[in-house]
């Protein structure tokens, strides 16, 4: 045949005939299990905290809905610090995100679902989180990032291309400017002045590509 005797098919390879793993699969099966259940708990309180989140912030929505839109505003400015003193703790977010859905209801007609509230939860703490088509990615982002801008911090969005960039940051931007943020899109017609003016905004908008290259060229100044 074309195979090597040792290597006809049924017969085991040279280099692993013995029958029992060796020491280091052992090891590193046991080294497996002794993590990944300590993760595993980890991920089951990260949810509890998620569920937590998004029953705080849905006790917290009758009472919004009794304000008036500056009334939301004054909540919302009272809030900064409370976020930054607190990382983001569940109690402060759970109250951010709440102004915000509240808020979305009234300018952008919509209000956030449980699902998205739970989403923005995961992005604010730093995880990754997965949605599928039709879930409202973009509608979930603005959650944490109106938390993180009204903490201070600069935000940027990035998504695939620069049509997703401009008509995300139009489409959401008056939910940003009903807090007083300034949000815009880096795309790739702007010059080098243009550019420096949208990262000086709260929220950005960018592509991938835009941020990177943005990124590289600074590096490289």
């Amino acid at each position: 045949g074309l195979l090597p005797r040792d290597l006809a098919p049924g017969r085991p390879y040279v280099e692993r005939e013995e029958h029992a793993p060796p020491w280091h699969d052992e090891a590193a099966l046991w080294l497996q299990h002794a993590l990944v259940r300590p993760a595993w708990r980890a991920l089951g309180a990260d949810r509890r905290q998620a569920q937590r989140v998004v029953a705080l912030a849905a006790a917290a929505g009758p009472a919004l809905r009794r304000l008036d839109d500056d009334a939301l505003r004054a909540q919302a400015r009272a809030l900064r610090l409370d976020l930054r003193r607190s990382r983001f703790g569940p109690q402060a977010t759970a109250q951010c995100f709440a102004l915000v859905r509240e808020a979305a209801g009234r300018v952008l007609n919509k209000r956030h679902h449980d699902s998205q509230v739970h989403a923005g939860w995961l992005l604010i703490c730093g995880t990754l989180a997965e949605m599928a088509t039709g879930e409202g990615k973009t509608f979930a982002a603005t959650l944490p990032a109106c938390a993180a801008a009204l903490a201070g911090l600069p935000v940027h969005v990035v998504t695939v291309n620069d049509y997703l960039a401009a008509r995300d940051a139009e489409a959401m931007g008056p939910l940003y400017r009903f807090f007083g943020l300034r949000c815009a899109a880096v795309v790739h017609a702007l010059d080098r002045g243009q550019r420096r003016q949208v990262y000086a905004q709260d929220v950005v908008y960018c592509s991938n590509k835009e941020l990177t290259f943005d990124y590289l060229r600074d590096r490289s100044a």
